[in-house]
């Protein structure tokens, strides 16, 4: 019997996976911290925190994990202490959260059940069977995944634009 919380967060342990995916992320961060005074390193590793974090929630059926409350704390914490960096893309990982958040909960009011995301590849979006949930992505999954893909671009687009000087209005 599994057991949610506020926002249909599940309360269940962290799997390995979760705690590498975490442990990366908290390295990206923490790397980005230690490197901030040489500016080439540090621009370079803040972009590769930021792909890192849109791979992961965007593009991939990992975001699904995001589903765990330790997890999804976890993470926001850690995109919290990133924005601290001085670039408008290190407030990435952070909308790409809020995003998946807002995506998952909208379709968790419309359908009664969890979002499962599919795999972004070669030009196409691929079936994804959660083993967390014992099922695949539906053609309503799809549509959502598409939604969640295209917000997640124009929302890296916008922070990308603001690093470079452009003014969104």
């Amino acid at each position: 019997m599994r057991k949610f919380t506020i926002g249909q967060l599940e309360i269940r342990r962290l799997d390995r996976l979760d705690i590498l995916l975490l442990l990366l992320y908290a390295a990206l961060v923490a790397l980005t911290y230690i490197f901030k005074e040489q500016a080439q390193s540090y621009f370079l590793l803040e972009l590769i925190t930021c792909f890192f974090c849109t791979g992961v929630l965007i593009l991939s059926p990992i975001g699904i994990r995001l589903r765990s409350i330790y997890f999804s704390i976890i993470w926001l914490l850690l995109s919290l202490l990133f924005i601290f960096n001085t670039h408008s893309i290190a407030w990435i990982p952070l909308f790409d959260f809020l995003l998946y958040h807002i995506v998952r909960l909208v379709f968790w009011t419309k359908h009664d059940r969890e979002f499962i995301p599919f795999t972004v590849g070669r030009g196409a979006l691929y079936r994804y069977i959660s083993k967390i949930e014992h099922m695949g992505g539906s053609s309503i999954d799809k549509g959502y995944m598409k939604l969640l893909i295209g917000l997640g671009l124009i929302v890296n687009l916008i922070c990308l634009m603001g690093m470079i000087g452009i003014k969104v209005r």
